[in-house]
């Protein structure tokens, strides 16, 4: 702890910011899991990948080193026919 009174106060208000900040990425990844939850009972979404999820290859590897955080981004395909569209057409590259 710094000895100088401005350093310790702006000691104190970066401790509690960065406190703040933890919240708010745990907050964060809690949303991020709760709808990918969502989208893999979702009957036109194909595959949702998030490593967070039980479902996922990864989800053990993110108890362990992610402290069980997981991420804050995520992603998933749609199925093939969404709606009675059909197959999505090709994107030339």
């Amino acid at each position: 702890m710094p000895t100088n009174p401005l350093m310790k106060v702006t000691h104190i208000a970066g401790v509690k910011r960065t406190a703040g900040e933890g919240m708010r990425v745990e907050r964060h990844c809690a949303n991020v899991l709760a709808v990918a939850r969502y989208l893999e009972g979702v009957p036109c979404v194909k595959h949702v990948l998030y490593p967070g999820l039980e479902s996922s290859p990864y989800h053990e590897l993110v108890k362990t080193q992610m402290n069980g955080l997981g991420t804050g981004i995520l992603s998933f395909e749609l199925a093939d026919d969404v709606n009675g569209v059909g197959p999505r057409p090709e994107v030339p590259h």
